[in-house]
């Protein structure tokens, strides 16, 4: 379940409250008990165990974990263990608890007292209240830099430059995930950093959304553009203008696919700085649809809903446009060098996707790389100090590094992996 970008969850005694979005919030669990997941990119929030006073939470890419009560009984039973920290116990066991978390005994309720989601009965993990991992170099921002105008209003992209001295630098646009309709450039801002900070000229791009009215194929032609418009301020920036990389999550992958693979296709034709060459030397996709027909086959009702709300229509009455609108269909021997890093237990965008991708790619005799991320699920990215990232970032950079080749940094020259256990906690900035 996605909620809007601002988001105040307020239980029956206000225990959990604050913070802002996009929040993905996840759970399983036995009718009584549900252990829930909220996945914040930025923003502060406000934890009121019932027992206990107030707590503050502040930084990026939070990860909080509780157990919801969801029509309390007369005598509550013990937490529920999260999938994976049951360490022999059943959930739902009365004597279950999950590790390092304190007992929780609650005096018996009566059946007046049952409200549907009565409290937040325990905060049980909070991992990564930490700042982005920090490369080779420091990094000067550009933020809100409009690159194209459609009907009238701007469009707008943040820019990340390495203090490296160099006057050319390779460069990497990132598109946002949020199928098409949904987020914005901010959910990319935690790698842009990081990939700046290992000296390449990142960008963050907004485009149009579905959501806003502009379905397909509105979107590729922002990216197009985005793309020209980097190009046309080179030497503002400092970029090599034959070293640049398209990026993205999930619908943001999708795009960078498009850009790397139909760009020349006619319907994506796009009048915004005439002249100016759209093509890129690279394309990262991570967790991106690749065949939209066969997704929206097998996704549930969610993506039913984003694919067909992107397209404007159902795929039976335009198939022709749906095939038009999926990378697989556009593969050629001359694309440039993509990089696939997909999650096997992904039930949104599924690993086959990714491997079809992958084939076809090779079929047609052009580089590529798939990663299978193993246990990885949909949309790790939300989360930058996860797991999933820790094993996919040194992939980036050795990727680019081999892709662009004259003194690029390998994954060896910053180890993300170290450096970002290694990050003290950050305090939100004050209002």
């Amino acid at each position: 379940m996605t909620m809007p970008r601002s988001t105040n969850w307020r239980t029956r005694r206000g225990d959990l409250s604050g913070g802002h979005g996009p929040v993905s919030m996840s759970g399983r669990g036995c009718t009584i008990w549900k252990t829930a997941t909220w996945l914040v990119p930025d923003g502060s929030f406000s934890a009121r165990p019932f027992f206990n006073r107030p707590l503050p939470i502040h930084g990026a890419s939070l990860r909080i974990t509780a157990s919801v009560a969801c029509g309390l009984p007369e005598s509550p039973p013990g937490l529920e263990i999260p999938p994976g920290k049951s360490r022999g116990r059943q959930a739902g066991d009365a004597n279950a608890r999950p590790p390092c978390s304190p007992r929780l005994d609650c005096p018996p309720m009566k059946s007046r007292f049952r409200p549907c989601f009565a409290t937040v009965a325990l905060l049980l993990s909070l991992s990564a209240c930490s700042r982005p991992p920090v490369g080779l170099y420091e990094t000067a921002s550009f933020e809100a830099v409009e690159y194209v105008r459609r009907s009238g209003k701007p469009l707008e992209m943040d820019i990340f430059v390495p203090l490296d001295g160099r006057q050319s630098r390779p460069a990497v646009v990132l598109w946002h995930g949020g199928g098409w309709g949904y987020g914005d450039r901010s959910l990319e801002r935690d790698l842009a950093r990081f990939l700046a900070s290992m000296g390449y000229v990142t960008a963050t791009a907004s485009y149009r959304l579905w959501t806003d009215g502009a379905t397909y194929p509105a979107a590729v032609q922002d990216a197009l553009a985005s793309v020209k418009f980097l190009r046309s301020k080179c030497r503002e920036y400092g970029i090599d203008p034959d070293r640049i990389a398209a990026g993205g999550e999930s619908a943001g992958g999708h795009l960078a696919l498009m850009v790397g693979l139909a760009r020349d296709h006619a319907v994506f034709k796009d009048d915004s700085y005439p002249g100016v060459r759209s093509d890129i030397q690279a394309v990262i996709d991570i967790y991106g649809p690749t065949d939209l027909v066969s997704v929206c086959e097998g996704g549930g009702p969610v993506v039913h809903y984003l694919c067909e709300g992107f397209m404007g229509c159902k795929a039976p009455e335009s198939p022709e446009s749906w095939r038009e609108a999926s990378p697989i269909s556009h593969v050629r021997p001359d694309a440039p060098p993509v990089l696939i890093l997909h999650g096997d237990r992904d039930s949104v965008v599924v690993y086959a996707q990714a491997v079809a991708l992958a084939e076809a790619l090779e079929k047609a005799g052009t580089k590529s790389r798939l990663v299978k991320v193993t246990g990885g699920k949909h949309a790790w990215g939300l989360h930058f100090n996860s797991v999933e990232n820790q094993r996919t970032l040194p992939v980036i950079v050795d990727f680019l590094a081999r892709t662009f080749c004259r003194d690029m940094p390998t994954s060896d020259s910053s180890q993300p992996s170290k450096v970002m256990a290694q990050q003290p906690q950050r305090r939100a900035p004050a209002d």
